[in-house]
């Protein structure tokens, strides 16, 4: 008999010459030969094995585990010069305590805060650390052929992916009360470098928990999870260009004169668009993760207490920042949207849902932050009565070429220089856009 390893002997036992029915024992090995009779010039026989298998790994200092058997017949070398033939038993696991692992209770408490600000707002983003603990586990015992990932914590709100750890080796350092024996009981787990380290995701909302579970070689336990926590969690990074707007954060967002940089821990103002989420919206529209909406965020972690209140912000809400093109003379332009519209953006725009100003940074007719503001929304543009914006009937400029959510407009013979200042405007609340580019012509 073999020990986990396979090549160390636990107990062996080699029988006298068999020549007749018998049993033969040694220790806990017993050797049953039966139906002996001739058979031409040679013997045959029944033989079974019997290994007290308890008995030798207990003498062995085993509380049960891996084992197997080997039997092996040597052949009479006179009659038979043949063999030896050898039985190897499959590797097989003795579990003396087979009860399944089990979670008593779960705890997640924020160790060190790494933040940012998206619209006022702020979000744990990564490289925050939580203190995860975990107390009564029972059952996660030593004896056992699973002597990795026996033990799983995850958060998922929180962009934290699971974490497989264990009393035997990774993670050991996290775990105490363990004892090394088959029947533990009231083991603890606590890892204060529980880390948001998952990329591109977002939670807003009040059920936010870390969850663990034990598992041994044959099962898991249940799962079981932390109290409910309300929290904003943002781990998106900024992909917006000179010429496209994505909505993760407010890197090129400006003011209302179109130079002065967006400050994203100022709270929203009357008329200011959010930034949620990787959408423009009306302040009064932010989406929690259970599909309800919310405005106010005064209770939400990482700075419940200061998160700002939002209730009563509506439309009409307004973005501004400048698209850039250093090309040269620029005659027109297509912005392609994406997000929820009412219809689209082309009929929101003509039905003034949407309202967009366009102002020429530089080049020819009216240009710079004060210049006259150029419409893509009501009409489409007339060269019979387009006055670069001297007027209003004078100053829509998208073309009726436009279709869905690709908007063509023109400067109207006036070429522009070094790209636009927009300031798009959301006047109805069931707007929201989660991506804007231009293409100049």
């Amino acid at each position: 008999m073999y020990a986990a390893d396979g090549t160390t002997v636990l107990a062996t036992y080699t029988t006298p010459a068999l020549t007749g029915n018998a049993t033969h024992t040694s220790g806990s090995i017993s050797v049953t030969i039966s139906s002996y009779a001739a058979d031409d010039n040679r013997f045959q026989a029944k033989m079974s094995v019997t290994v007290g298998v308890g008995a030798v790994l207990t003498g062995a200092g085993y509380s049960g585990g891996r084992y197997n058997c080997k039997v092996v017949m040597n052949t009479d070398a006179t009659t038979d010069g043949s063999g030896p033939y050898t039985y190897t038993q499959t590797s097989v696991f003795l579990d003396t305590n087979p009860s399944t692992p089990t979670v008593g209770a779960v705890t997640i408490a924020e160790n060190s805060a790494t933040t940012k600000h998206i619209s006022g707002l702020e979000y744990y983003t990564t490289g925050s650390t939580f203190t995860a603990g975990a107390t009564n586990i029972n059952n996660l015992n030593a004896n056992t052929a699973k002597t990795t990932n026996n033990f799983q914590v995850s958060a998922t709100e929180y962009a934290i992916s699971a974490l497989n750890q264990s009393p035997f080796g990774t993670g050991s350092s996290n775990f105490s009360g363990y004892t090394n024996n088959d029947n533990n009981t009231g083991t603890s787990y606590s890892n204060n470098a529980f880390t948001i380290n998952t990329a591109s995701q977002r939670y807003a909302g009040t059920a936010a928990n870390a969850s663990a579970f034990a598992r041994d070689t044959w099962a898991s336990g249940s799962t079981t999870n932390s109290a409910n926590a309300t929290i904003l969690v943002d781990t998106y990074s900024g992909t917006s260009t000179n010429t496209l707007e994505t909505f993760n954060d407010e890197a090129q967002r400006k003011e209302s004169d179109y130079t002065t940089n967006w400050t994203s821990t100022a709270d929203l103002t009357a008329g200011e668009a959010m930034v949620y989420g990787g959408q423009l919206i009306s302040p009064d529209q932010a989406s929690l993760n259970s599909g309800g909406t919310n405005s106010n965020w005064t209770s939400y972690a990482p700075n419940s207490g200061s998160q700002p209140n939002y209730t009563g912000l509506t439309v009409p809400v307004s973005f501004y920042r400048q698209l850039l093109d250093s090309s040269g003379d620029l005659a027109s332009f297509t912005l392609t949207f994406s997000g929820t519209f009412i219809s689209n953006a082309t009929t929101d725009l003509a039905n003034s849902n949407l309202e967009i100003y366009v102002r020429r940074i530089a080049g020819n007719g009216s240009t710079g932050t004060g210049a006259n503001p150029l419409r893509l929304h009501g009409a489409n543009y007339n060269f019979a009565s387009f006055d670069d914006g001297a007027t209003v009937s004078g100053s829509y400029i998208r073309e009726s070429s436009s279709s869905g959510n690709s908007v063509n407009g023109t400067f109207g013979g006036f070429a522009a220089t070094q790209g636009i200042y927009i300031e798009v405007k959301i006047v109805n609340a069931g707007i929201k856009i989660t991506s804007m580019e231009i293409t100049f012509f």
